[in-house]
C-alpha cells in the first residue's frame, strides 16, 4: 500500500491542527447573577500574566483586593452578649492557577504566553461554594499571528456571574 505525499501532508495538517483546537470549559453555578458590588480578592498563583487578568477586571468595573484576608469583628448584641467573627476583604475570592513556561524561548513574539492549563475559580467566601468555573489551554493574547482569547475569555466569564 502506497501514500501519496498529499496524503502524507494532509495527516500531517490534520495532526498539528488538532492541537489548536479549543479545551475551554465554562461552569456557572448559580441560580441568578451575583447582585452585590463587584468586589473581588485575587488568590493563588503570582505570575506575570496575572497582571494581564487584573487590568481587564479593572477595566470592567472590578475592584480587587490583593489578597485574601480577614479580621477579626466584634459585635454587641445585648449588654451581657458579644459575638466575634472572622470577616472576609471580599465576598468573592477568584482563584487562579495556570501554567505557560516564562523563558525567552517559551515566549510568543508579541509578548504572550503558550498555557499548557489556565484555570479560575470564583467562590463565594460567605457559602464556601463555587459560582464560577473557567478552564482553557493555548495561546493567550499578544501571540501573533494566531493570538488567542484566553484572557479575554476568562475574564468575560467572570463578568458574565453579576448582574
Amino acid at each position: 500500500m502506497t501514500i501519496s505525499a498529499s496524503a502524507v501532508l494532509s495527516i500531517i495538517s490534520l495532526a498539528f491542527l488538532s492541537g489548536c483546537v479549543s479545551t475551554q470549559d465554562k461552569g456557572f453555578y448559580l441560580e441568578s447573577r451575583i447582585q452585590s458590588p463587584k468586589v473581588i480578592a485575587i488568590s493563588g498563583t503570582r505570575a506575570p500574566w496575572v497582571n494581564q487578568i487584573k487590568k481587564r477586571l479593572k477595566q470592567s468595573g472590578f475592584i480587587l483586593k490583593p489578597m485574601v484576608s480577614q479580621h477579626s469583628v466584634s459585635k454587641k448584641v445585648t449588654d451581657s452578649t458579644q459575638i466575634s467573627y472572622n470577616e472576609a476583604s471580599a465576598r468573592y475570592i477568584l482563584h487562579l492557577d495556570g501554567y505557560a513556561r516564562m523563558g525567552v524561548m517559551h515566549r510568543c513574539f508579541g509578548g504572550g504566553y503558550t498555557f499548557d492549563y489556565i484555570s479560575a475559580e470564583l467562590i463565594d467566601a460567605h457559602t464556601n461554594t463555587t459560582v464560577m468555573s473557567f478552564s482553557d489551554s493555548g495561546m493567550s493574547e499578544g501571540c501573533q499571528p494566531m493570538s488567542g482569547t484566553l484572557y479575554g475569555d476568562l475574564t468575560n466569564s467572570v463578568v458574565q456571574s453579576w448582574k
